[in-house]
């Protein structure tokens, strides 16, 4: 019975070191910014899309909602939606949708969290490589963040693995009993 408490230390380090090492941060900006850049990536697929059946941008005035309403608003059943949903930003902001060089080219991004339209720049999230500062956008963790959530995990791990060590320990002293009752008998 002892052989296996001796290895119960080691795991519980070793599992709680792994997975505090590799614990997602879903708050982070890669989270909103891969979100932004993946609806940017669908609005812009879809304008293309409509760009090669009409030849025409969809103009600014309609904007990236006639792509999803397209088939209701004209009243036929043939006429191709090209979005099932038109998306918002991470912070529940329309994008934005300009038509730029005489109605040839367009360009979609989102207003960022201050839902102030900085043509691209500033605090505005684009498809293009551009540098996003956390403090940009609010959303630097800061050590307490970090510190809770270090506990948190780590106490739902450790519980975990004592809770699994248990199982298997009893698990592994109902198994010696069992073999010395079937020894015993044996003999007999």
């Amino acid at each position: 019975m002892k052989k296996y408490f001796k290895w119960l230390l080691p795991i519980l380090i070793v599992s709680i070191i792994g997975m505090v090492a590799t614990m997602p941060n879903v708050d982070s900006h890669g989270y909103w910014l891969g979100k932004s850049k993946s609806d940017i990536r669908y609005l812009k697929d879809a304008v293309n899309e409509y760009w090669q059946d009409h030849k025409q941008l969809p103009s600014a005035e309609e904007g990236l909602i006639s792509l999803a309403n397209n088939a209701k608003q004209k009243n036929d059943s043939n006429q191709k939606r090209y979005l099932n949903r038109l998306p918002r930003d991470y912070w529940g902001n329309n994008y934005v949708y300009n038509i730029i060089e005489d109605g040839k080219k367009f360009e979609i991004y989102s207003a960022g969290p201050d839902a102030v339209d900085n043509e691209g720049k500033g605090d505005d999230v684009v498809i293009e490589d551009k540098q996003y500062s956390c403090e940009l956008y609010n959303d630097c963790l800061t050590s307490r963040d970090y510190a809770y959530r270090v506990f948190i995990v780590t106490m739902l791990i450790t519980i975990t693995i004592i809770l699994l060590a248990l199982i298997f320990l009893i698990g592994a002293h109902i198994m010696l009993r069992v073999k010395d009752k079937s020894a015993s008998s044996s003999i007999r």
